[in-house]
């Protein structure tokens, strides 16, 4: 019954799957979850398609005609093929990774070079949290791949922290009506830091890695004075006024006072 459903939808209109992907819609069908993790990632947000990594002709509504070696299907790629084809967008990431270490050992049957680590559809980015935990599926406590590991997260997660925390600072400046550009400007140095951090990681080489930290410490030191600058610029403008609010308040009383003391018409006469 599941099977005729499945014919049945497939034949309705071959104009909906040239429209749309016809791999996704056909196994989304199957129940493949590779259809839903797909269409929840990043590759997929940014205009991705399953021909970009598997070949095939996405417009045909025939399984058979969509896999055909004419229409350039690969199927599930070989381990030692995936850091070129990701390379082909990744080229910097793809380039470390197979000068480093690990390319070997990661690129075997048994491994799938950077889908051992980011995943096949879901394609996960290894954000804050998750760094050690994967590396933790091959190396045990202590082994230098997961000190690596560790000691890059640690590191990562406290720039973070204190960037987002001025950018916090940043948005209470800005209600305040006082020019953030000082602080916005190392900030992007910041993100630089931490994004050539990230990139660098394929090559496993703690070096190199920790000298990109090392340089998004400096810009967020430098962010932070420029923060505290500009709070202590804040607290003087505030304490001005009310400094003036006082002497305005104190005039105000002196002036009322002086105006009583002023004669009347009546005081005048007599």
């Amino acid at each position: 019954m599941r099977w005729l459903f499945f014919f049945a939808t497939l034949s309705l209109s071959t104009s909906v799957f040239a429209e749309e992907n016809a791999c996704i819609t056909c196994h989304d069908l199957l129940d493949d979850e590779a259809a839903t993790k797909w269409s929840q990632n990043i590759h997929a947000k940014s205009g991705m398609h399953c021909v970009d990594c598997h070949g095939g002709d996405p417009s045909q509504n025939d399984f058979e005609l969509a896999k055909t070696k004419e229409a350039g299907f690969v199927g599930i790629p070989m381990p030692r093929t995936i850091p070129t084809l990701c390379g082909s967008c990744h080229a910097k990431e793809a380039k470390l990774f197979l000068e480093s270490p690990m390319a070997e050992p990661l690129m075997t049957n048994r491994y799938m070079a950077c889908v051992s680590c980011h995943t096949g559809h879901r394609i996960e980015t290894l954000i804050q949290g998750k760094v050690g935990p994967t590396c933790k599926t091959c190396h045990s406590n202590g082994e230098p791949g997961l000190v690596f590991a560790k000691t890059y997260e640690a590191s990562f997660s406290n720039i973070q922290k204190k960037k987002k925390a001025l950018e916090t600072a940043m948005t209470v400046h800005k209600a305040r009506g006082m020019d953030t550009e000082s602080i916005e400007h190392e900030l992007e140095f910041v993100n630089n830091a931490l994004n050539q951090a990230r990139v660098t990681l394929h090559s496993f080489d703690f070096v190199p890695v920790h000298a990109h930290l090392s340089k998004g410490l400096q810009f967020l030191k430098k962010a932070e004075k420029a923060n505290e600058h500009l709070r202590q610029k804040y607290e003087k403008r505030r304490s001005g006024l009310i400094f003036s609010s006082i002497l305005l308040l104190m005039l105000t009383i002196l002036l009322g006072w002086k105006i009583r003391t002023l004669p009347t018409k009546e005081n005048h006469h007599e």
